[in-house]
């Protein structure tokens, strides 16, 4: 799929993963987590503002992903049920710490009370499911785009 036959999707897609990568490490709790814990590392934050807009902007991206696939002819035919899963996996930690930060569900005395855990599991598990599923491209993208590197080199293809 190239860029300019499906434009839309492909900056959805560098969308989503931007606000997947700042949000969680440049957020100012996350960030003052990191000064208290035993390695005392620091670094500049992103405001809360941004923080939310991009959390809204991956959840919206996220609704934008599944309907894509729940509609399109083509892609239903190859999407299965742990696809929207690891979808919805993905969104938890973001959507739970939305909710932590907001106090928006604090009037259900259940969620009220443990969303900071609920936002804890929820990063665990997506993190969890890394190795196990295709959210492992996260880390072996860099690998992939090395070997291909590596091997257009070989082949004398400079970029």
């Amino acid at each position: 799929m190239t860029v300019t036959k499906n434009p839309d999707f492909n900056l959805c897609v560098y969308l989503f993963h931007i606000c997947l990568i700042v949000v969680p490490v440049w957020l100012g709790g996350h960030v003052s987590l990191w000064e208290e814990s035993r390695f005392g590392w620091s670094w500049s934050s992103i405001p809360d503002k941004w923080a939310d807009w991009m959390t809204l902007l991956l959840l919206a991206v996220a609704v934008y992903f599944i309907l894509r696939r729940a509609l399109s002819p083509d892609l239903r035919i190859i999407t299965t049920f742990a696809d929207y899963l690891l979808i919805v996996v993905t969104v938890l930690p973001f959507l739970t710490g939305y909710f932590l930060t907001h106090g928006t569900l604090d009037s259900i005395k259940f969620l009220g009370d443990n969303m900071r855990l609920l936002h804890v599991l929820a990063a665990e598990l997506m993190l969890i499911l890394i190795p196990f599923t295709r959210l492992s491209h996260s880390v072996l993208f860099f690998f992939s785009r090395a070997a291909s590197g590596i091997e257009f080199g070989r082949r004398g293809y400079s970029i």
